[in-house]
């Protein structure tokens, strides 16, 4: 949800300068306005306040608002439990040796187990994995991606405000990446 006020009975979302003045506020109003903007923003990445935080502080709040951001998207796109993660790699790898060796008669158990599941043939099932791990592994570079980007942009800003204005528009874009 983007940062909104009151002003005059109606709801705004607008806050540039120029709209601010247009509509009738002063220059008091406006910066109050941009104030409780900055403060919303930094509570929702930092969670406080970062005025009263160091710069270290500062600088890991948001780089760790946006290695969660970056992991719950990941987390959204396999089921849940324990290991989940490992259990795909070994039918991805099974599947693929299989396919390699020219799809023996002797189905590993990863792509059997799965073919059985889903009521398909070793074949399906082992194309069905590829699929699948394919899927994941394009999750995962562009959730990369955009973490590493984010982290950049913290490197690259020249103060707090640009600090948490990066991580707060990099925990969006990951963030957008959740599945439907």
């Amino acid at each position: 949800m983007s940062f909104q006020y009151i002003f005059k009975g109606q709801t705004h979302t607008n806050t540039d300068r120029e709209y601010m003045l247009n509509i009738g506020m002063d220059t008091e109003q406006i910066e109050s306005v941009l104030q409780q903007q900055e403060y919303e923003l930094a509570t929702s990445i930092v969670g406080k306040n970062y005025s009263t935080m160091t710069d270290a502080e500062v600088e890991k709040a948001c780089c760790d608002a946006i290695d969660e951001a970056a992991g719950n998207v990941r987390i959204a796109y396999i089921s849940k439990g324990l290991l989940v993660e490992e259990e795909y790699r070994l039918a991805k790898t099974q599947a693929e040796k299989w396919i390699a060796d020219g799809k023996p008669s002797q189905v590993p158990d990863a792509v059997q187990s799965w073919a059985d599941a889903a009521g398909m043939t070793p074949e399906e099932a082992a194309d069905d994995i590829g699929a699948t791990a394919l899927s994941w592994e394009g999750v995962l570079a562009t959730v990369r991606q955009a973490r590493l980007s984010g982290k950049a942009a913290l490197n690259s800003a020249s103060s707090r405000t640009e600090q948490v204005t990066a991580a707060a528009e990099q925990v969006a874009l990951i963030n957008a990446l959740m599945p439907a």
